[in-house]
């Protein structure tokens, strides 16, 4: 019969490498068996393939992971094991750490499904802020609405290259060198 103090030195020793970088990759690989199983994907990672894959950032947000969180427990920046091509499963060249709030994201969504989000917000968000400059320019002076305005009017900044929306293409949003189906351009 195994005594209390051993049963507790255990269960402090397992929550010890439980909020370790290797035991929360360990977890993930158990879930990502289990899901492969249950979604009948193929499999063939490994611990020590995931662990040479664990970087120490979000490679979408370039945000430190928040490594060792208590299982149930997401931070938006805690790692996620991402299938690049879900159909694919759970196999190596395939698989990549996330965030949790960038796998979100992307989560059902298809490439195209995610320009087409990314591609409306920018250009409404630039309709938005011309509307918003040009109420504040007709605004008489000793007027204090300007000053509860909190965002400036003024140029975009994105994290991506934009086309300007002024060419002849109507094609703004567009990433520069990809045609609006954000396949890349070909020139003939």
């Amino acid at each position: 019969m195994i005594s209390s103090e051993a049963k507790e030195r255990y269960k402090i020793s397992k929550k010890k490498y439980d909020s370790s970088k290797r035991g929360h990759v360990m977890r993930y690989l158990t879930k990502a068996r289990d899901r492969a199983k249950q979604k009948g994907l193929p499999i063939n990672l490994d611990l020590e393939h995931l662990l040479s894959i664990a970087t120490d950032e979000c490679p979408v947000f370039g945000v430190k992971f928040v490594w060792g969180r208590n299982q149930g427990q997401s931070h938006r920046y805690t790692p996620s094991l991402d299938r690049v091509v879900p159909e694919l499963g759970y196999i190596k060249g395939n698989v990549v750490f996330i965030s949790y709030w960038a796998n979100t994201i992307k989560q059902d969504a298809t490439e195209k499904e995610l320009y087409a989000v990314a591609d409306w917000l920018h250009d409404k968000r630039k309709e938005v802020l011309n509307a918003q400059a040009q109420s504040v320019a007709s605004v008489p002076e000793g007027n204090h609405i300007q000053s509860a305005i909190s965002a400036e009017p003024g140029p975009i900044s994105t994290t991506g290259t934009w086309e300007n929306g002024n060419n002849n293409d109507n094609n703004s949003g567009t990433i520069r060198g990809n045609d609006t189906d954000h396949s890349p351009k070909t020139s003939s």
